[in-house]
């Protein structure tokens, strides 16, 4: 484990006073897009917010194709989703170089506008979280919802639903101090968002709609976006018009990115993926996986004929790679068309 895991949080504060850091998690595996929404996201602060001192990205592994920010380790080894931001989170808060402040960012959310980091808005939203359903069949997100809002009552506090999915500003003591009356761990998880503000409380709030679009749908309109600070999507979004959207809007590379090409392949994410196979030889495994993942990410499969290789689980992992080793040696011709069927598969 890093160092600062090893010592109370409180002896390891090194940061200068009033400085403010990004905090963004990542999944170990990144996103399916290939860290499309880092990319962007990335633009989107570069451009727009004033007054941050430096960057942190919170995963298992860095990713690929980015690079000058800070890196904090954080492994995914809880069963919710979480569980595992707020572990990156505080893993982040317990660093002895990060911030006493830090503004929390999801990948897929954009900065449309400029902005201070002294004036981030607190977004909440108009569905309390006691009116989410809580039962076994209810949807776990919803499950979490109500979870969060029943411990906030048991405690006297309100129970603002403040999931907006927008950028929020931590205060690095006081979150960390969430851990002494919460347990993080039981049920489906809390919202640590709308945990951390009702329990410490918040001044001016603005409604969600305010100030971010949405764009999840089959059917994107850009005039959506006008006169909203900030953008937020899925999948869906990026398919519909999105992603030309933020192409359009940001253009220019981001600093933080390494990727020699000024190309884009794709105007949306990719709907193939691609097949290496080999028999035991990791060192061309590894470097078609390092090329993918810095010119053309996209989902790969490694097919190994059955040589046993040991390091070759560990490359793919590294990359993000699903591996299917052959449980026997088909040999040169045959080989091939194995892998050719695992592909197609």
């Amino acid at each position: 484990p890093p160092r600062s895991t090893l010592f109370p949080y409180t002896t390891l504060f090194r940061s200068p006073s009033g400085a403010v850091d990004i905090l963004i998690p990542l999944r170990a595996d990144g996103s399916k897009n290939g860290n499309w929404e880092l990319k962007f996201a990335l633009r989107s602060i570069e451009r727009n917010l004033r007054g941050f001192r430096k960057i942190w990205i919170v995963s298992e592994t860095p990713p690929l194709g980015f690079e000058q920010f800070g890196f904090i380790r954080s492994a995914d080894d809880r069963p919710r989703k979480q569980m595992n931001i707020h572990r990156a989170i505080t893993a982040a808060l317990r660093h002895r170089e990060i911030a006493e402040e830090v503004i929390f960012w999801a990948d897929d959310n954009v900065l449309l506008s400029p902005l201070d980091v002294r004036e981030l808005p607190v977004a909440a939203r108009t569905d309390g979280l006691l009116g989410f359903p809580g039962g076994d069949d209810a949807r776990v997100w919803h499950r979490s919802l109500r979870q969060t809002g029943e411990a906030l009552r048991a405690k006297g506090l309100p129970a603002v639903n403040y999931e907006a999915h927008t950028p929020v500003r931590f205060n690095r003591e006081k979150y960390l101090a969430l851990e002494n009356e919460f347990d993080f761990e039981s049920g489906v998880g809390f919202c640590y968002i709308s945990l951390y503000f009702n329990y410490h409380g918040v001044g001016k709030t603005v409604p969600m709609r305010e100030v971010k679009a949405t764009a999840e749908g089959k059917a994107f309109d850009p005039a959506a976006l006008k006169g909203k600070l900030f953008a937020g999507y899925n999948d869906t979004g990026l398919g519909s018009g999105m992603a030309e959207e933020l192409r359009r809007r940001f253009p220019e590379r981001s600093r933080y990115e390494t990727a020699p090409s000024s190309v884009e392949y794709y105007p949306v994410p990719p709907k193939l993926g691609a097949v290496i196979g080999t028999f035991g030889t990791p060192f061309y495994v590894e470097l078609q996986l390092a090329a993918l993942a810095r010119w053309n990410p996209m989902p790969v499969l490694v097919v190994d004929d059955g040589s046993g290789d040991p390091e070759l689980p560990r490359i793919c992992a590294k990359y993000g790679a699903e591996f299917l080793p052959l449980t026997r040696r088909h040999g040169h011709c045959a080989g091939d068309l194995q892998i050719f069927a695992a592909g197609l598969e």
